[in-house]
């Protein structure tokens, strides 16, 4: 694992608040970082298939950056039943779990 994503990891594990929904939770932590970053989370668990575990990443990030929350360090860890979400829905709860850090 790469140097920064560790320091990433440690300071958001510390320092990091739990906000949860019905498919997402986030470990967030504001205004210790310059820019916003975020990292998801996505088990074998969740989506068997590569493919759909990317895709779900990839979802995940494009609405982060859409919403584009001020100097924020976010992980993102989804639960059971995410990968089967229709985008809107899951847009839906990422914009309200990211409400709820500001």
């Amino acid at each position: 694992m790469k140097e920064r994503t560790k320091s990433f990891f440690k300071t958001v594990m510390k320092y990091g608040n739990l906000f949860s929904s019905e498919h997402l939770s986030i470990k967030a932590v504001r205004g210790k970082a310059p820019v916003s970053e975020v990292r998801v989370v996505v088990s074998k668990k969740v989506a068997k298939n590569a493919v759909l575990r990317n895709r779900l990443k990839r979802r995940i990030q494009s609405i982060f950056k859409e919403v584009n929350p001020k100097s924020s360090q976010v992980i993102f860890y989804t639960k059971a039943g995410s990968s089967e979400l229709p985008f809107r829905d899951l847009q839906r709860e990422v914009k309200y779990l990211l409400e709820k850090i500001k």
